[in-house]
Protein backbone atom coordinates (compact mmCIF):
# COMPACT_ATOMS: atom_id res chain seq x y z
CA UNK A 1 0.00 0.00 0.00
CA UNK A 2 1.47 3.37 -0.99
CA UNK A 3 2.34 5.95 1.72
CA UNK A 4 -0.31 8.52 2.63
CA UNK A 5 2.00 11.44 1.81
CA UNK A 6 2.73 10.15 -1.69
CA UNK A 7 -0.96 9.53 -2.33
CA UNK A 8 -1.82 13.13 -1.34
CA UNK A 9 0.93 14.52 -3.58
CA UNK A 10 -0.33 12.43 -6.49
CA UNK A 11 -3.90 13.57 -5.82
CA UNK A 12 -2.82 17.21 -5.89
CA UNK A 13 -0.73 16.67 -9.01
CA UNK A 14 -3.61 14.79 -10.66
CA UNK A 15 -6.14 17.61 -10.39
CA UNK A 16 -6.91 18.76 -13.91
CA UNK A 17 -4.94 15.94 -15.55
CA UNK A 18 -7.02 14.15 -18.25
CA UNK A 19 -8.16 10.78 -16.92
CA UNK A 20 -8.65 7.47 -18.71
CA UNK A 21 -10.52 4.77 -16.76
CA UNK A 22 -10.75 1.20 -18.07
CA UNK A 23 -13.73 -1.02 -17.31
CA UNK A 24 -14.11 -4.69 -18.15
CA UNK A 25 -14.26 -8.29 -17.04
CA UNK A 26 -11.31 -10.13 -15.57
CA UNK A 27 -8.81 -11.19 -18.21
CA UNK A 28 -10.06 -8.85 -20.93
CA UNK A 29 -6.76 -6.95 -20.98
CA UNK A 30 -7.28 -3.80 -18.91
CA UNK A 31 -3.73 -3.73 -17.55
CA UNK A 32 -2.24 -4.59 -20.95
CA UNK A 33 -4.22 -1.81 -22.63
CA UNK A 34 -3.12 0.80 -20.09
CA UNK A 35 0.48 -0.37 -20.45
CA UNK A 36 0.13 0.11 -24.23
CA UNK A 37 -1.33 3.59 -23.75
CA UNK A 38 1.58 4.68 -21.58
CA UNK A 39 4.37 2.54 -23.06
CA UNK A 40 4.93 1.13 -19.58
CA UNK A 41 4.63 -1.95 -17.41
CA UNK A 42 3.11 -0.15 -14.39
CA UNK A 43 -0.22 -1.94 -14.60
CA UNK A 44 -0.50 -5.57 -13.58
CA UNK A 45 -1.56 -8.20 -16.10
CA UNK A 46 -2.57 -11.79 -15.58
CA UNK A 47 -3.25 -14.80 -17.77
CA UNK A 48 -5.10 -16.49 -14.93
CA UNK A 49 -8.86 -16.70 -14.53
CA UNK A 50 -8.86 -14.74 -11.29
CA UNK A 51 -8.38 -11.00 -11.16
CA UNK A 52 -4.79 -9.84 -10.80
CA UNK A 53 -6.08 -6.41 -9.73
CA UNK A 54 -7.84 -6.77 -6.38
CA UNK A 55 -8.52 -3.06 -5.85
CA UNK A 56 -8.59 0.02 -8.10
CA UNK A 57 -5.22 1.62 -8.89
CA UNK A 58 -4.15 4.71 -10.84
CA UNK A 59 -0.92 6.25 -12.16
CA UNK A 60 -0.13 9.59 -13.79
CA UNK A 61 2.16 8.90 -16.76
CA UNK A 62 3.17 10.50 -20.08
CA UNK A 63 1.16 9.17 -23.04
CA UNK A 64 3.14 6.37 -24.71
CA UNK A 65 6.11 7.42 -22.61
CA UNK A 66 6.71 10.76 -24.34
CA UNK A 67 3.45 12.70 -24.63
CA UNK A 68 1.23 14.70 -22.29
CA UNK A 69 0.51 13.38 -18.81
CA UNK A 70 -2.66 11.36 -18.39
CA UNK A 71 -4.05 9.60 -15.33
CA UNK A 72 -4.79 5.95 -16.08
CA UNK A 73 -7.23 4.18 -13.74
CA UNK A 74 -7.49 0.38 -13.64
CA UNK A 75 -10.63 -0.82 -11.89
CA UNK A 76 -10.74 -4.31 -10.43
CA UNK A 77 -11.92 -7.15 -12.66
CA UNK A 78 -15.42 -8.52 -12.73
CA UNK A 79 -16.68 -12.07 -13.33
CA UNK A 80 -13.60 -13.50 -11.64
CA UNK A 81 -13.49 -17.01 -10.19
CA UNK A 82 -13.42 -15.90 -6.56
CA UNK A 83 -16.97 -14.54 -6.42
CA UNK A 84 -15.97 -11.08 -5.13
CA UNK A 85 -17.86 -8.96 -7.68
CA UNK A 86 -20.79 -7.51 -5.74
CA UNK A 87 -18.60 -5.94 -3.04
CA UNK A 88 -16.26 -4.58 -5.70
CA UNK A 89 -19.00 -2.46 -7.23
CA UNK A 90 -19.34 -0.31 -4.12
CA UNK A 91 -15.54 -0.17 -3.70
CA UNK A 92 -15.18 0.98 -7.29
CA UNK A 93 -17.87 3.66 -6.99
CA UNK A 94 -16.34 5.04 -3.77
CA UNK A 95 -12.87 5.08 -5.36
CA UNK A 96 -14.11 7.03 -8.38
CA UNK A 97 -15.98 9.58 -6.28
CA UNK A 98 -13.38 10.13 -3.59
CA UNK A 99 -10.01 9.68 -5.32
CA UNK A 100 -10.40 9.88 -9.08
CA UNK A 101 -13.07 12.64 -8.97
CA UNK A 102 -13.22 13.30 -12.74
CA UNK A 103 -12.97 11.08 -15.81
CA UNK A 104 -12.60 12.15 -19.42
CA UNK A 105 -12.91 8.70 -20.96
CA UNK A 106 -14.40 5.44 -19.66
CA UNK A 107 -12.81 2.78 -21.89
CA UNK A 108 -15.14 -0.24 -21.78
CA UNK A 109 -13.09 -3.25 -22.87
CA UNK A 110 -14.58 -6.40 -24.39
CA UNK A 111 -12.87 -9.47 -25.81
CA UNK A 112 -13.45 -9.28 -29.57
CA UNK A 113 -13.31 -13.09 -29.75
CA UNK A 114 -16.39 -13.36 -27.52
CA UNK A 115 -17.81 -9.86 -27.44
CA UNK A 116 -20.53 -10.11 -24.85
CA UNK A 117 -21.39 -8.07 -21.78
CA UNK A 118 -21.48 -10.55 -18.90
CA UNK A 119 -23.88 -10.31 -15.98
CA UNK A 120 -21.37 -8.75 -13.57
CA UNK A 121 -20.26 -6.17 -16.10
CA UNK A 122 -23.93 -5.38 -16.74
CA UNK A 123 -24.48 -4.89 -13.02
CA UNK A 124 -21.43 -2.63 -12.82
CA UNK A 125 -22.74 -0.45 -15.66
CA UNK A 126 -26.21 -0.33 -14.10
CA UNK A 127 -24.63 0.64 -10.76
CA UNK A 128 -22.67 3.45 -12.43
CA UNK A 129 -25.83 4.68 -14.13
CA UNK A 130 -27.80 4.60 -10.87
CA UNK A 131 -25.11 6.41 -8.91
CA UNK A 132 -23.69 8.86 -11.48
CA UNK A 133 -26.66 9.23 -13.80
CA UNK A 134 -26.97 8.36 -17.47
CA UNK A 135 -24.68 11.23 -18.74
CA UNK A 136 -21.57 9.17 -17.89
CA UNK A 137 -22.31 7.13 -21.05
CA UNK A 138 -21.34 10.18 -23.13
CA UNK A 139 -17.77 9.58 -21.95
CA UNK A 140 -17.75 5.84 -22.80
CA UNK A 141 -15.49 4.53 -25.55
CA UNK A 142 -15.80 0.81 -26.38
CA UNK A 143 -12.55 -1.06 -26.93
CA UNK A 144 -12.39 -4.55 -28.47
CA UNK A 145 -9.21 -6.35 -27.38
CA UNK A 146 -7.39 -9.28 -29.02
CA UNK A 147 -8.24 -7.86 -32.45
CA UNK A 148 -5.90 -9.42 -35.01
CA UNK A 149 -5.04 -6.80 -37.66
CA UNK A 150 -3.62 -9.33 -40.15
CA UNK A 151 -5.25 -10.88 -43.20
CA UNK A 152 -5.19 -14.24 -41.43
CA UNK A 153 -7.08 -12.69 -38.51
CA UNK A 154 -9.77 -11.36 -40.86
CA UNK A 155 -10.22 -14.83 -42.35
CA UNK A 156 -10.41 -16.56 -38.97
CA UNK A 157 -13.08 -14.12 -37.77
CA UNK A 158 -15.42 -15.74 -40.30
CA UNK A 159 -17.11 -12.54 -41.36
CA UNK A 160 -17.30 -10.92 -37.92
CA UNK A 161 -16.68 -7.31 -38.87
CA UNK A 162 -16.00 -4.12 -36.95
CA UNK A 163 -19.38 -2.80 -38.08
CA UNK A 164 -21.21 -5.87 -36.77
CA UNK A 165 -19.52 -5.65 -33.37
CA UNK A 166 -20.21 -1.91 -33.12
CA UNK A 167 -23.87 -2.42 -33.92
CA UNK A 168 -24.44 -5.46 -31.69
CA UNK A 169 -22.72 -4.15 -28.57
CA UNK A 170 -24.16 -0.64 -28.88
CA UNK A 171 -27.62 -2.11 -29.28
CA UNK A 172 -27.14 -4.22 -26.17
CA UNK A 173 -25.91 -1.23 -24.13
CA UNK A 174 -28.77 1.01 -25.28
CA UNK A 175 -31.26 -1.67 -24.27
CA UNK A 176 -29.53 -2.16 -20.90
CA UNK A 177 -29.01 1.46 -19.86
CA UNK A 178 -31.52 3.49 -21.90
CA UNK A 179 -29.23 6.04 -23.57
CA UNK A 180 -29.94 6.96 -27.19
CA UNK A 181 -26.51 7.42 -28.81
CA UNK A 182 -23.96 4.92 -30.11
CA UNK A 183 -20.55 4.87 -28.43
CA UNK A 184 -17.44 5.09 -30.58
CA UNK A 185 -15.36 1.89 -30.84
CA UNK A 186 -11.65 1.08 -31.14
CA UNK A 187 -9.99 -2.24 -31.94
CA UNK A 188 -6.83 -3.18 -30.06
CA UNK A 189 -4.15 -5.84 -30.19
CA UNK A 190 -1.78 -5.22 -27.27
CA UNK A 191 0.66 -7.77 -28.69
CA UNK A 192 2.23 -4.84 -30.54
CA UNK A 193 3.29 -3.29 -27.21
CA UNK A 194 4.09 -6.55 -25.42
CA UNK A 195 6.56 -7.95 -28.00
CA UNK A 196 10.00 -6.81 -29.04
CA UNK A 197 10.66 -5.50 -32.54
CA UNK A 198 12.31 -8.80 -33.52
CA UNK A 199 9.34 -10.76 -32.17
CA UNK A 200 6.90 -8.52 -34.04
CA UNK A 201 8.86 -9.05 -37.25
CA UNK A 202 8.69 -12.80 -36.66
CA UNK A 203 4.95 -12.64 -36.01
CA UNK A 204 3.81 -10.30 -38.76
CA UNK A 205 6.52 -10.24 -41.39
CA UNK A 206 5.67 -7.90 -44.26
CA UNK A 207 2.34 -7.02 -42.62
CA UNK A 208 4.08 -5.39 -39.64
CA UNK A 209 3.88 -1.76 -40.91
CA UNK A 210 0.14 -2.11 -41.50
CA UNK A 211 -0.33 -3.75 -38.07
CA UNK A 212 1.57 -0.93 -36.34
CA UNK A 213 -0.42 1.67 -38.24
CA UNK A 214 -3.72 0.09 -37.14
CA UNK A 215 -2.53 -0.12 -33.54
CA UNK A 216 -1.34 3.49 -33.53
CA UNK A 217 -4.68 4.58 -34.98
CA UNK A 218 -6.58 2.74 -32.21
CA UNK A 219 -4.45 4.24 -29.43
CA UNK A 220 -4.77 7.64 -31.12
CA UNK A 221 -8.55 7.39 -30.86
CA UNK A 222 -8.26 6.57 -27.13
CA UNK A 223 -5.91 9.53 -26.63
CA UNK A 224 -8.22 11.88 -28.54
CA UNK A 225 -11.26 10.83 -26.49
CA UNK A 226 -9.30 11.27 -23.25
CA UNK A 227 -7.97 14.71 -24.15
CA UNK A 228 -11.03 16.16 -25.87
CA UNK A 229 -13.99 14.85 -23.87
CA UNK A 230 -15.36 17.20 -21.26
CA UNK A 231 -14.50 15.82 -17.83
CA UNK A 232 -17.22 13.82 -16.14
CA UNK A 233 -17.22 14.90 -12.50
CA UNK A 234 -17.67 11.87 -10.29
CA UNK A 235 -18.42 14.07 -7.28
CA UNK A 236 -21.23 15.92 -9.07
CA UNK A 237 -23.67 13.09 -8.78
CA UNK A 238 -27.02 13.96 -10.28
CA UNK A 239 -28.87 11.42 -8.21
CA UNK A 240 -29.96 11.81 -4.61
CA UNK A 241 -29.27 9.58 -1.64
CA UNK A 242 -32.36 7.66 -2.65
CA UNK A 243 -30.82 6.98 -6.07
CA UNK A 244 -27.69 5.65 -4.41
CA UNK A 245 -29.89 3.45 -2.27
CA UNK A 246 -31.39 2.08 -5.46
CA UNK A 247 -27.92 1.03 -6.54
CA UNK A 248 -27.25 -0.60 -3.18
CA UNK A 249 -30.66 -2.27 -3.27
CA UNK A 250 -29.87 -3.71 -6.69
CA UNK A 251 -26.61 -5.14 -5.42
CA UNK A 252 -28.36 -6.74 -2.45
CA UNK A 253 -31.10 -8.15 -4.64
CA UNK A 254 -28.49 -9.48 -7.06
CA UNK A 255 -26.73 -11.20 -4.16
CA UNK A 256 -30.05 -12.65 -2.96
CA UNK A 257 -30.83 -13.92 -6.46
CA UNK A 258 -27.50 -15.76 -6.69
CA UNK A 259 -28.05 -17.21 -3.20
CA UNK A 260 -31.44 -18.52 -4.35
CA UNK A 261 -29.77 -20.16 -7.33
CA UNK A 262 -27.11 -21.77 -5.13
CA UNK A 263 -29.72 -23.00 -2.66
CA UNK A 264 -31.90 -24.46 -5.42
CA UNK A 265 -28.91 -26.30 -6.87
CA UNK A 266 -27.83 -27.57 -3.43
CA UNK A 267 -31.36 -28.81 -2.74
CA UNK A 268 -31.53 -30.64 -6.07
CA UNK A 269 -28.05 -32.13 -5.50
CA UNK A 270 -29.13 -33.43 -2.06
CA UNK A 271 -32.22 -34.95 -3.65
CA UNK A 272 -30.04 -36.72 -6.21
CA UNK A 273 -27.69 -37.98 -3.49
CA UNK A 274 -30.63 -39.64 -1.75
CA UNK A 275 -32.03 -41.21 -4.92
CA UNK A 276 -32.19 -44.99 -4.88
CA UNK A 277 -30.54 -47.05 -7.61
CA UNK A 278 -33.01 -47.28 -10.47
CA UNK A 279 -33.42 -48.31 -14.08
CA UNK A 280 -31.65 -45.67 -16.25
CA UNK A 281 -34.84 -44.79 -18.15
CA UNK A 282 -36.87 -44.34 -14.97
CA UNK A 283 -34.05 -42.40 -13.35
CA UNK A 284 -33.75 -40.12 -16.40
CA UNK A 285 -37.47 -39.33 -16.30
CA UNK A 286 -37.35 -38.71 -12.56
CA UNK A 287 -34.37 -36.39 -12.95
CA UNK A 288 -36.09 -34.42 -15.72
CA UNK A 289 -39.28 -34.03 -13.69
CA UNK A 290 -37.39 -33.05 -10.54
CA UNK A 291 -35.19 -30.57 -12.43
CA UNK A 292 -38.25 -28.92 -14.01
CA UNK A 293 -39.92 -28.61 -10.62
CA UNK A 294 -36.77 -27.17 -9.01
CA UNK A 295 -36.38 -24.66 -11.86
CA UNK A 296 -40.02 -23.58 -11.65
CA UNK A 297 -39.65 -22.93 -7.92
CA UNK A 298 -36.43 -20.98 -8.58
CA UNK A 299 -38.17 -18.82 -11.21
CA UNK A 300 -40.89 -17.94 -8.69
CA UNK A 301 -38.31 -17.02 -6.06
CA UNK A 302 -36.23 -14.96 -8.49
CA UNK A 303 -39.19 -12.96 -9.76
CA UNK A 304 -39.53 -11.03 -6.50
CA UNK A 305 -35.77 -10.35 -6.35
CA UNK A 306 -35.05 -9.29 -9.91
CA UNK A 307 -38.08 -7.75 -11.59
CA UNK A 308 -38.38 -5.33 -13.21
CA UNK A 309 -34.86 -3.85 -13.36
CA UNK A 310 -32.63 -6.90 -12.83
CA UNK A 311 -34.20 -9.35 -15.24
CA UNK A 312 -30.79 -9.97 -16.80
CA UNK A 313 -29.68 -11.24 -13.37
CA UNK A 314 -32.60 -13.68 -13.40
CA UNK A 315 -31.53 -14.96 -16.82
CA UNK A 316 -27.93 -15.25 -15.64
CA UNK A 317 -28.89 -17.20 -12.50
CA UNK A 318 -31.17 -19.48 -14.52
CA UNK A 319 -28.50 -20.05 -17.18
CA UNK A 320 -26.01 -20.96 -14.47
CA UNK A 321 -28.57 -23.19 -12.76
CA UNK A 322 -29.36 -24.99 -16.04
CA UNK A 323 -25.67 -25.55 -16.77
CA UNK A 324 -24.84 -26.80 -13.29
CA UNK A 325 -27.97 -28.92 -12.94
CA UNK A 326 -27.00 -30.70 -16.15
CA UNK A 327 -23.70 -31.63 -14.47
CA UNK A 328 -25.54 -32.82 -11.35
CA UNK A 329 -27.87 -35.04 -13.39
CA UNK A 330 -24.93 -36.51 -15.32
CA UNK A 331 -23.14 -37.23 -12.05
CA UNK A 332 -26.29 -38.79 -10.61
CA UNK A 333 -26.69 -41.03 -13.67
CA UNK A 334 -23.02 -42.05 -13.45
CA UNK A 335 -23.34 -42.72 -9.72
CA UNK A 336 -26.46 -44.78 -10.39
CA UNK A 337 -24.68 -46.92 -12.98
CA UNK A 338 -21.64 -47.36 -10.72
CA UNK A 339 -23.76 -48.33 -7.71
CA UNK A 340 -25.82 -50.79 -9.78
CA UNK A 341 -22.71 -52.32 -11.34
CA UNK A 342 -21.01 -52.70 -7.97
CA UNK A 343 -24.08 -54.20 -6.28
CA UNK A 344 -24.84 -56.60 -9.15
CA UNK A 345 -21.21 -57.69 -9.35
CA UNK A 346 -21.16 -58.48 -5.62
CA UNK A 347 -24.52 -60.26 -5.90
CA UNK A 348 -23.28 -62.36 -8.83
CA UNK A 349 -20.12 -63.37 -6.93
CA UNK A 350 -22.23 -64.24 -3.87
CA UNK A 351 -24.62 -66.46 -5.85
CA UNK A 352 -21.81 -68.23 -7.71
CA UNK A 353 -20.17 -68.97 -4.34
CA UNK A 354 -23.45 -70.39 -3.05
CA UNK A 355 -23.72 -72.61 -6.14
CA UNK A 356 -20.11 -73.77 -5.85
CA UNK A 357 -20.73 -74.70 -2.22
CA UNK A 358 -23.94 -76.53 -3.11
CA UNK A 359 -22.18 -78.51 -5.85
CA UNK A 360 -19.33 -79.40 -3.47
CA UNK A 361 -21.74 -80.60 -0.78
CA UNK A 362 -23.68 -82.79 -3.22
CA UNK A 363 -20.48 -84.25 -4.66
CA UNK A 364 -19.25 -85.29 -1.20
CA UNK A 365 -22.61 -86.59 0.09
CA UNK A 366 -22.62 -90.30 -0.76
CA UNK A 367 -25.71 -91.06 1.34
CA UNK A 368 -28.05 -90.39 -1.64
CA UNK A 369 -28.13 -91.61 -5.22
CA UNK A 370 -25.92 -89.64 -7.61
CA UNK A 371 -28.74 -88.53 -9.92
CA UNK A 372 -30.76 -87.28 -6.96
CA UNK A 373 -27.78 -85.26 -5.80
CA UNK A 374 -27.27 -83.78 -9.27
CA UNK A 375 -30.97 -82.90 -9.41
CA UNK A 376 -30.43 -80.81 -6.30
CA UNK A 377 -27.59 -78.99 -8.05
CA UNK A 378 -29.68 -78.63 -11.22
CA UNK A 379 -32.68 -77.12 -9.38
CA UNK A 380 -30.42 -74.76 -7.45
CA UNK A 381 -29.53 -73.11 -10.78
CA UNK A 382 -33.05 -71.77 -11.33
CA UNK A 383 -33.36 -70.76 -7.69
CA UNK A 384 -30.22 -68.63 -7.86
CA UNK A 385 -31.15 -67.05 -11.22
CA UNK A 386 -34.53 -66.06 -9.77
CA UNK A 387 -32.81 -64.72 -6.67
CA UNK A 388 -30.65 -62.48 -8.84
CA UNK A 389 -33.68 -61.19 -10.79
CA UNK A 390 -35.47 -60.28 -7.56
CA UNK A 391 -32.50 -58.71 -5.79
CA UNK A 392 -30.57 -56.97 -8.60
CA UNK A 393 -30.52 -53.20 -9.01
CA UNK A 394 -30.54 -50.78 -11.90
CA UNK A 395 -33.14 -52.54 -14.03
CA UNK A 396 -31.72 -53.00 -17.53
CA UNK A 397 -28.23 -52.46 -16.11
CA UNK A 398 -28.58 -55.93 -14.55
CA UNK A 399 -29.01 -57.72 -17.89
CA UNK A 400 -25.30 -58.26 -18.68
CA UNK A 401 -24.36 -59.48 -15.16
CA UNK A 402 -27.45 -61.76 -15.29
CA UNK A 403 -26.18 -63.34 -18.49
CA UNK A 404 -22.69 -63.64 -16.98
CA UNK A 405 -24.17 -65.24 -13.86
CA UNK A 406 -25.89 -67.93 -15.96
CA UNK A 407 -22.64 -68.64 -17.83
CA UNK A 408 -20.72 -69.07 -14.58
CA UNK A 409 -23.46 -71.18 -12.99
CA UNK A 410 -23.54 -73.30 -16.18
CA UNK A 411 -19.80 -74.00 -15.92
CA UNK A 412 -20.16 -74.97 -12.25
CA UNK A 413 -23.10 -77.20 -13.14
CA UNK A 414 -21.18 -78.95 -15.93
CA UNK A 415 -18.26 -79.68 -13.58
CA UNK A 416 -20.65 -80.91 -10.88
CA UNK A 417 -22.36 -83.30 -13.35
CA UNK A 418 -19.00 -84.70 -14.42
CA UNK A 419 -17.91 -85.36 -10.85
CA UNK A 420 -21.20 -86.50 -9.33
CA UNK A 421 -22.14 -88.75 -12.30
CA UNK A 422 -18.61 -89.98 -13.00
CA UNK A 423 -19.64 -93.64 -12.89
CA UNK A 424 -22.46 -93.08 -15.43
CA UNK A 425 -20.00 -91.21 -17.62
CA UNK A 426 -17.51 -94.11 -17.53
CA UNK A 427 -20.28 -96.65 -18.34
CA UNK A 428 -21.41 -94.55 -21.29
CA UNK A 429 -24.88 -93.91 -19.84
CA UNK A 430 -26.79 -90.88 -21.05
CA UNK A 431 -26.33 -87.92 -18.71
CA UNK A 432 -29.06 -85.45 -17.64
CA UNK A 433 -29.25 -82.23 -19.63
CA UNK A 434 -27.65 -79.10 -18.31
CA UNK A 435 -29.62 -75.91 -17.58
CA UNK A 436 -29.96 -73.60 -20.56
CA UNK A 437 -29.28 -69.87 -20.42
CA UNK A 438 -32.62 -68.08 -20.14
CA UNK A 439 -32.86 -65.18 -22.59
CA UNK A 440 -36.22 -64.98 -24.32
CA UNK A 441 -39.42 -63.63 -22.80
CA UNK A 442 -41.30 -66.95 -22.97
CA UNK A 443 -38.56 -68.77 -21.05
CA UNK A 444 -38.52 -66.05 -18.41
CA UNK A 445 -42.30 -66.36 -18.05
CA UNK A 446 -41.98 -70.10 -17.53
CA UNK A 447 -39.13 -69.66 -15.01
CA UNK A 448 -41.05 -67.02 -13.04
CA UNK A 449 -44.05 -69.38 -12.97
CA UNK A 450 -46.74 -66.87 -14.01
CA UNK A 451 -45.32 -64.11 -11.85
CA UNK A 452 -45.34 -60.72 -13.66
CA UNK A 453 -42.11 -60.03 -15.51
CA UNK A 454 -40.31 -56.79 -14.63
CA UNK A 455 -40.42 -54.22 -17.45
CA UNK A 456 -36.65 -54.12 -17.77
CA UNK A 457 -36.54 -57.92 -18.21
CA UNK A 458 -39.15 -57.78 -20.98
CA UNK A 459 -37.30 -54.96 -22.79
CA UNK A 460 -33.87 -56.57 -22.41
CA UNK A 461 -35.21 -59.94 -23.59
CA UNK A 462 -36.68 -58.28 -26.68
CA UNK A 463 -33.38 -56.59 -27.52
CA UNK A 464 -31.41 -59.82 -27.11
Amino acid sequence: MEPEGKRKRDDARGRGVPTLCVLGATGVGKGSTLNSCFGSDKYSTSSLFCSDTVEPISHILPWRGVGEEVKGVDLCGFSDSEGRDSGFIETMVAYLREQVQSINCFLLLLNSQEARVGVHLKDMLVALKNVFGLPFMKNVLIGFTRWDYTKKGAILRRGVTKEALRSNVNGLLRGLLGHEHDCECVFLDNTVHMCSEAELQELYGEELPRVKEAFDEALGAVRQATLQNAAFLCGSIEGTLAERDVGRDQIEREKAAHVLGDEALASFSALCDEAEVADPDKLSQWLQDSAREARAQLVCGLASKTKPDLEHVMHSVLDSFDEKIADVTRQCAFKNRSAASSFNRSLRVELVDVYTKTASEQRDDTSRPARERFATVYNKYDELVLSFVKRCKGGSLAWQPLMQLQDELGMEQAMAREKILRDDLLRGNALPELSKVVKDQASWGKLLNAQPLPDWLIQSSSRS
